[in-house]
């Protein structure tokens, strides 16, 4: 369990390690009409960086678990269905941080499984989350 742990841990690092970057003029961004489907926009997002950087499998498990977005000026909600052992491996806190990288006006991020538990509340984080030896 453990071992398995750390590979999908490994995994989801690799999946977006090296986005440091801001969006800049050409990149995906948040739209400025009224009308936006921010769940294929972010979704669309993380698997373009993912495809560049050669780990898009990574991408995708983010990507496919995520019902929801809704975003309310500055903060960002998300309804996601991540197995337990993304859960363990923080993958909430890896999209928190995808988010901070597509809107960078971002406050304010909450994700939460369908029923409600919040697994994620805060500003998203500044740096990729890494695999952690000790996992």
């Amino acid at each position: 369990m453990k071992t398995r742990l750390l590979a999908l841990t490994a995994m989801l690092a690799l999946a977006t390690t090296g986005c440091t970057s801001t969006p800049s003029v050409g990149q995906p961004g948040p739209a400025a009409s009224t009308t936006v489907d921010y769940k294929a926009e972010l979704s669309a997002f993380i698997a373009k960086r993912g495809a560049d950087q050669g780990k898009a499998a990574g991408a995708m498990m983010m990507t496919s678990a995520i019902k929801s977005v809704t975003v309310t000026g500055t903060e960002w909600v998300i309804v996601a269905e991540f197995e337990s052992l993304l859960i363990a491996a923080d993958v909430q806190k890896q999209v928190a941080y995808m988010v901070g990288v597509y809107d960078p006006t971002v406050t304010k991020v909450t994700i939460k499984t369908p029923g409600g538990q919040e697994l994620f509340a805060g500003a998203p984080p500044k740096q990729p989350i890494t695999a952690s030896p000790d996992a």
